[in-house]
Order: C-alpha cells, then structure tokens, then sequence
C-alpha cells in the first residue's frame, strides 16, 4: 500500500472511530484531530471524553494478541451471563510483576 492510500486508510477509521462517538452520546462533537501528535495536541480522536484515543487501523496486529482475544470471546460466550463483556488484561513484560502496568482490551461498542 502507497503511503498516500495508507493515510487515507487511517483518516477513514479516525472518522469512523469519532462518529460512533457521536452516535453513542457521548460527545456530540467528537472529531478527528488534525495533525494530531505533531503539534501540541496528542490523540487521533477530539472528544471529551477523559481518554487520549488512539486509532490504529493496521493490518499488522499480532496473530498473539487476536488469538487471545479470540479465546476471552469464546470463554464468555461459553459461561458468562453477559456475552458480549468480555475483557482481556495483558501485562507489560516490561514492567516487574506485583507492580506492573496491565492493560485492558475490550469491544469499542462496550467501551462506549
């Protein structure tokens, strides 16, 4: 993919990303932020809400990390009154166990 249609790729999710946004009521004015990171400013995502959103639309995510998620869809559809509230929390390696930095992956649809 030409670099052009890969930022073009990127804008189209940005815009997508803030127009569920919007639909959900959160923040009616939600917008993709320009030239986001490059100035002031960091986040792909305006918005109000008390997150920096970051929106990546990358063929290269991690067959590990898919897979994972793949597994905590599977386990709650299996045994959980709430199908579709799956979460999967992943530690940074990088950080010591016991103190660590976990991150939580779950649907954006639940998010919002």
């Amino acid at each position: 993919m030409d670099p052009k249609s890969a930022i073009a790729k990127g804008k189209r999710y940005e815009q997508n990303i803030a127009k569920q946004i919007r639909e959900s009521g959160l923040d009616l004015r939600a917008g993709r932020e320009v030239g986001s990171g490059s100035g002031k400013t960091k986040g792909d995502i305006r918005s109000t809400i008390p997150f920096l959103i970051e929106a990546k639309n990358e063929k290269g995510v991690s067959k590990w990390l898919l897979e994972r998620i793949d597994q905590a869809k599977k386990q709650a559809e299996i045994g959980f009154a709430y199908k579709e509230n799956w979460c999967l929390v992943i530690r940074d390696p990088r950080t010591p166990e016991g103190n660590s930095e976990d991150y939580a992956i779950i649907n954006f649809a639940n998010f919002l």
